[in-house]
């Protein structure tokens, strides 16, 4: 029902948002370690 979608947005959203702050700690250790 809407509820199972609402836990589904709500799991995706925090997969999104977990997997966007492992690649931009991967891009700035990047930076870093070639600098």
């Amino acid at each position: 029902g809407a509820n199972g979608s609402a836990d589904l947005i709500k799991f995706a959203l925090y997969c999104g948002t977990a997997f966007s702050q492992l690649l931009s700690w991967c891009l700035i250790g990047n930076m870093l370690l070639h600098q």
